[in-house]
């Protein structure tokens, strides 16, 4: 989620707009870990991401394990989940036994980045087989998670974009470190607009504050899409520059996708919108 999977994530710097002043309180728990257990601080073993699709979750998951120096074993929730009573436990299993491998090899940190959690957790409809095979994941991944504390070499990230679908046994106090990732604000979306149109030839119109200060609820991925878009646009149109016109056209056809696929994070009056970017009499 976020950023564009194919860019090589090297640290908190390659995320446009930065990362949550926790995560980086987090990391220096990480590279620090004397400091923290000599003032009696737990350091954490399990941290869960929450936030809207697109807030950039998985990006700042890999920014974190650069940061500390690790290693990455990757996961859906979804590969864990089957229909054969078992399975899924002895997936969740070997997971850890991977990262555990790993880091008993390389002598580094090793994260286990486990996507879409909830889905791990969600209550099936089809009889007790599937209920059961269910809590058989939920019970071997609480117990390998209670197993690495102390072992301070294996941590899990997790992220989730409905948390309220995450298993309540997971949720409990005390198994994840729970790190909510914001949409960002109006200064965070108009360094992301400059980072994605760096190489861009934008009209003397456009007044890139002025559309951040107007896509409030957009995710990093939605000014992405925004910017791509207005320049597919510019393209088909012979337009040699992205125009402010161009860029109320995607923000509105943002909007409508949004609206369509039931999704509430995208609230924007239209209305002053067309208000605030008219052309000015002069």
């Amino acid at each position: 989620s976020g950023f564009d999977p194919a860019d090589k994530i090297h640290g908190f710097s390659d995320i446009v707009g930065g990362v949550p002043q926790e995560v980086a309180n987090i990391v220096d728990c990480f590279k620090n870990p004397k400091k923290y257990r000599d003032a009696g601080v737990k350091i954490p073993t399990a941290l869960l991401f929450v936030g809207e699709p697109g807030t950039g979750k998985t990006s700042i998951a890999r920014a974190v394990v650069q940061e500390v120096g690790g290693s990455l074993v990757s996961r859906s929730g979804s590969d864990f989940v089957e229909i054969w009573v078992g399975n899924g436990a002895r997936k969740v299993r070997a997971a850890f036994e991977e990262a555990r491998n790993i880091a008993s090899r390389t002598r580094k940190k090793v994260f286990l980045f486990i996507d879409e959690i909830d889905a791990i957790g969600k209550r099936a409809d089809d009889g007790q087989q599937q209920n059961s095979e269910v809590q058989q994941t939920i019970n071997a991944l609480l117990k390998e998670m209670s197993g690495i504390e102390g072992y301070s070499s294996v941590i899990v990230i997790a992220a989730t974009n409905f948390v309220q679908n995450v298993d309540p046994a997971l949720m409990r106090s005390g198994r994840f470190t729970v790190i909510e990732i914001p949409l960002p604000d109006a200064p965070k979306r108009e360094l992301m607009f400059k980072h994605y149109c760096k190489n861009k030839k934008l009209a003397s119109n456009v007044d890139l504050t002025k559309i951040a200060e107007h896509t409030n609820n957009f995710t990093p991925a939605d000014i992405e899409e925004l910017v791509n878009n207005v320049s597919s646009l510019a393209l088909q149109n012979n337009q040699g520059e992205l125009t402010r016109e161009l860029f109320v056209q995607g923000i509105k056809s943002i909007w409508h996708d949004r609206k369509n696929q039931g999704q509430k994070n995208i609230n924007i009056n239209l209305s002053a919108l067309d208000i605030a970017f008219q052309d000015e009499e002069t």
